[in-house]
């Protein structure tokens, strides 16, 4: 489902010269900072930028639990910072707080300014776009929309528990999502599974262009340390054959209890163990299974800095990258740390459904095995696969070329590119207006609406007038 306009490049240049138009990329987060969503801005700005686009970025100040290390940007240009209230915002409270106050203060850079000619909207406050669509209406601007989508709202709020799916306050914010929604030119989500729920709400243009390793190109000169491992860890690497890696948050949407239990059923086994990196809400429970385990088997780690993660993942000191997305949560989001797996060349075992970004790797690139929650029998026969040095070998090379051909800043690039400049022929064509005045040749109206579903290519291709013979 990742659509590409080959060609359109060439066609926009000759048809408007050098991109004249402006841009904005508006979130909360920008740069380097706990949340990974900055890190993607300021990649994708700062590569965008490099060709050519003419960005400026509308971001806040804040962040949720750290400040974030402080580093040159890599972006060279314009960002505005707007208020967003606490500049760390701890807890549920405080991040409704940062999300409302941040809002507000769009809503008054966007009211008090001309529209540009695009404006990208990350999800992070939610209904940010909401903003922009009433904004349009008021001043019937043709500036064209485009949700950058992460997660999946209101729906990711019931499945997190926090509104009941049949209560008032959920009804309501989806009533407000399908409008606003239908009124926005196109979305941007990261699988499949995620754009079957935006057409749901009544998206009517999706495109589908997965995350990337954004931290492997922007990390401020960051290498890996090469000094001696955690002696832990080097005991556990040295008892087993395959060691697997859970790094990053463990909290709601993720679930390692298949793997506890096989390793609680199989006591004896020698061949595999796991290591945990990282933190979140349900890390205690982990912390514990891996007690329970003893550490000739597992082993849990805080988070760690830089580095050291990066020494982990480009040595052999682990060998398989572990990802979890429950099915409920199955384009509610998209799991992030198999970016940084995939750039180092390690296999993945993902525990979860079809259709995310994860099940899209494996099935494109046969660099890892899934095992489905209603599936959890072939776990076992998953660690075997792994353990096989043929199929290792083969999987380790898929992930290299998934990494590079789908999960790299340069191929996210391109396809925002391309879908700029369709956007930029769209916006070329006439009004409905000028429309009805200007047939096409041989005495035919000219029709230029883009029907529901239609790609951008197909439709400029049909669209554009042809003379006759």
């Amino acid at each position: 489902m990742h659509v590409c306009y080959p060609g359109l490049v060439q066609m926009t240049s000759e048809a408007v010269g050098a991109d004249s138009r402006r841009i904005w990329l508006v979130g909360l987060f920008f740069g380097e900072g706990p949340s990974p969503t900055g890190v993607l801005m300021e990649s994708l700005a700062t590569a965008l930028s490099a060709k050519g686009y003419p960005l400026e970025v509308v971001a806040g100040r804040s962040a949720y639990n750290s400040g974030g290390p402080n580093r040159e940007s890599q972006f060279r240009g314009p960002v505005r910072r707007l208020f967003t209230g606490p500049r760390v915002a701890e807890g549920l409270f405080g991040r409704l707080l940062v999300w409302g106050a941040f809002s507000v203060s769009v809503a008054l850079f966007a009211t008090t300014r001309r529209l540009p000619d695009v404006v990208f909207l990350t999800t992070t406050p939610p209904f940010l776009h909401v903003v922009f669509v009433i904004r349009k209406l008021m001043t019937r601007s043709r500036c064209q929309l485009v949700i950058w989508n992460q997660d999946t709202y209101p729906d990711i709020l019931a499945a997190v528990g926090l509104l009941r799916s049949r209560g008032l306050a959920y009804r309501l914010l989806a009533g407000l999502q399908s409008w606003a929604i239908r009124r926005v030119n196109h979305v941007v989500v990261l699988d499949g599974a995620m754009a079957e729920l935006l057409r749901l709400q009544g998206a009517q243009r999706i495109t589908v262009i997965p995350n990337w390793n954004a931290a492997s190109e922007y990390s401020g000169g960051i290498q890996a340390t090469d000094g001696p491992a955690d002696p832990r860890l080097q005991r556990l690497r040295d008892q087993r054959r395959l060691l697997l890696l859970y790094s990053g948050n463990y909290g709601w949407g993720h679930d390692l209890e298949p793997v506890f239990n096989w390793f609680r059923v199989n006591p004896d086994q020698h061949e595999v163990g796991i290591v945990l990196v990282g933190g979140g809400e349900k890390w205690a429970a982990a912390q514990k299974a891996v007690a329970e385990l003893g550490p000739e088997t597992a082993l849990v780690l805080e988070f760690l800095p830089r580095d050291q993660l990066l020494r982990l993942l480009q040595t052999i000191d682990v060998d398989v990258g572990v990802v979890s997305l429950e099915q409920r949560c199955a384009g509610l989001m998209s799991p992030s740390k198999i970016h940084a797996y995939l750039a180092a060349g390690k296999p993945l075992l993902y525990l979860g459904p079809t259709k995310s970004n994860v099940d899209d790797a494996i099935a494109g690139y046969q660099c890892g095995v899934r095992v489905g929650y209603d599936q959890l029998a072939a776990l076992p026969e998953a660690l075997q696969r792994l353990q096989n040095s043929a199929q290792y070998a083969a999987m380790v090379r898929g992930a290299i070329r998934a990494a590079q051909d789908r999960h790299s800043v340069q191929a996210a690039a391109a396809a925002f590119a391309a879908l700029l400049d369709a956007l930029a022929i769209l916006s070329m064509t006439p009004s409905a207006s000028v429309r009805r005045r200007c047939p096409r040749p041989g005495g035919r109206r000219s029709n230029l609406r883009q029907p529901p579903g239609e790609s951008l290519q197909t439709y400029w291709e049909r669209s554009i007038p042809r003379e006759p013979g």
